[in-house]
């Protein structure tokens, strides 16, 4: 179990927005079709994973999804640095999933994502990707009190 600081669930998410953002800018640049491919094909899945109930599932999908970014960006000091992190990301994430709305919220938002990443909208994607990672940065916030996350895999 480990449990994390309001400072470092900030810091986490000001990281977020900063490679993410980057990423996603080489992604679109340098393989926006492919990208858009696999978001949709893991949105579809992810929706299938909620629908039927598997959380576990659906918080895999969200980590990968993310992760599509990286793969696609095709620049290893990003990917490397994302993935120094992706075990603390996926652990806050696992946290939220018991909130209420919160993977209904989180599955729109990667759906609009998606959807913005294939009509290549740079501005949209911005856009979504900063009120995606605020919402949960807020969320994160309220739940610091009872924040215990066993890490992803136990």
């Amino acid at each position: 179990m480990f449990s994390l600081s309001e400072s470092e669930v900030f810091q986490i998410c000001d990281f977020r927005q900063v490679i993410e953002t980057a990423a996603f800018d080489l992604a679109i640049e340098r393989s926006a079709d492919a990208l858009a491919v696999d978001m949709e094909r893991v949105v579809t899945k992810m929706g299938a994973a909620r629908d039927r109930g598997n959380t576990k599932e659906y918080l895999k999908l969200d980590t990968l999804f993310h992760q599509l970014i990286f793969i696609h960006c095709r620049n290893d000091y990003l990917t490397a640095s994302y993935d120094r992190y992706v075990g603390k990301i996926a652990a806050l994430r696992t946290h939220l999933s018991h909130m209420p709305d919160h993977t209904k919220m989180s599955f729109e938002e990667h759906a609009q994502l998606a959807a913005a990443v294939s009509r290549r909208d740079i501005a949209r994607i911005h856009a979504l990707l900063r009120d995606h990672i605020e919402r949960t940065r807020n969320n994160y916030a309220k739940s610091l009190e009872t924040l215990e996350v066993l890490p992803t895999g136990t």
